[in-house]
Order: structure tokens, then sequence, then C-alpha cells
């Protein structure tokens, strides 16, 4: 049986981004999962305007990706529409099976799942759903400091974690990346909670790997 990883997502006060600004937006969020793309693979479709439906092919890399996007869209999206965007994510393990290849018309216990959470989390901003029982009483106790940590990420803060998190870089290379001080990125990745993060990160990997390989 072969597990997947569905992330469904739609942007908090979508209302108040102008019109004008919405399709800027879209290349945004399109340009962040494209770079995300280089190092996992999925794919992903828009629907409704604001709503985005990610699929990743190993499903123990889905919690990463869904942290990956929200900390890209959380550092670009001001240069982008002027002010820092958030977004809810829902990400659904399971079973799917696709139709023609296209995600908006796919359909199995991973996108069950993923829809579900979005549509119950309320004013929460990340939810998980998995098969296993242990794994999501797991993650319901630890995935909420996550989400409270990832709404306080400055644009410099998720910046700095978004590269952490997908390249293999050390934090010299980080840093002349950025072009800033590996001290200046070590003080930004300390307040961005970056260790507490990438274990958690690691410890979902882990426990869905356990469970799919």
């Amino acid at each position: 049986m072969e597990y997947k990883g569905v992330i469904t997502g739609d942007i908090v006060d979508s209302t108040t981004i102008p019109m004008e600004k919405r399709a800027a937006l879209l290349t945004c969020m399109s340009s962040i999962l494209e770079e995300v793309q280089e190092t996992y693979a999925l794919t992903f479709e828009f629907f409704r305007g604001d709503s985005i439906q990610v699929v990743v092919e190993e499903a123990a890399h889905a919690l990463s990706v869904a942290l990956l996007f929200r900390a890209g869209l959380r550092s670009r999206s001001e240069a982008t529409v002027g002010k820092t965007c958030d977004v809810r994510l829902a990400v659904g393990i399971g079973t799917i099976e696709f139709a023609a290849g296209q995600v908006a018309i796919s359909d199995g216990e991973a996108f069950r799942l993923s829809g579900r959470e979005l549509d119950n989390m309320g004013k929460s901003t990340l939810a998980l759903a998995t098969p296993w029982e242990d794994v999501n009483d797991e993650f319901a106790v630890t995935l909420p400091f996550a989400a409270d940590v990832a709404s306080g990420w400055t644009p410099k803060q998720a910046n700095a974690l978004f590269y952490t998190l997908l390249k293999p870089w050390s934090r010299k290379e980080l840093a002349a990346a950025l072009g800033m001080s590996p001290q200046s990125v070590s003080s930004l990745l300390m307040l961005a909670k970056e260790r507490a993060v990438s274990k958690m990160l690691q410890r979902f990997h882990s426990l869905v790997q356990s469970k799919t390989h």
C-alpha cells in the first residue's frame, strides 16, 4: 500500500488583499512551491482563487513541505502584496487515487482526511490527520505549539528558516546566501524556534517512515 501526503490550504483573511494583487500572490505561492519542488517530489493546483492543494509523493515529507510553504509565504508576501500573509494548512496522510493526473479531481483517503481537517480547524492554522491513532494523538499535542510559533515568524525569521529547512547548508553558507553574518542568522533562527521545529519534523518523518516502509 502506497501512502502520500495531501496538503489543503487557504489564505488567512484573503478578502483584505486587493483584487489587483491576487494574481501576484498566486505567482508568489507558485514560486515558493516550485523551489520546494526541487527538493521534494510534489504537485500542486490552485482552486477557488485563494486555496491550494499539494500532493507530496513521500508521505513522511508532508509536514516539512507544509511548514516550508508557510515560511516561504510569510517571508515573501509582504514584498508582493504589501502585507505579511499567512495560510491555514491541513495535512492528510493516506492512500490516494489520481484521476488523469490532476490534483483537483483526485480522490482517496489522504484527500478526505486533509479536506475534513481544513473544514474543522476553525481559526487554527495547522492541522494533521493520519490513519494511525498514536501519530494523531501525539501531534494533537505538539502541532498547536508549532502553529503558534509559525504565526509569530517575522519575514526575516521565516526566510532564514525556509532555507535552513530546505537546503543542506552550514550556517556560514546560509549567512553568505542571505547576505548576513552567521551571528545574525543564528539569532533569527533562535527566535524562529528552529531547533524545536526541526525536532518535530524529524519526529514526524521517523514515525511516518516506520508506518509506511
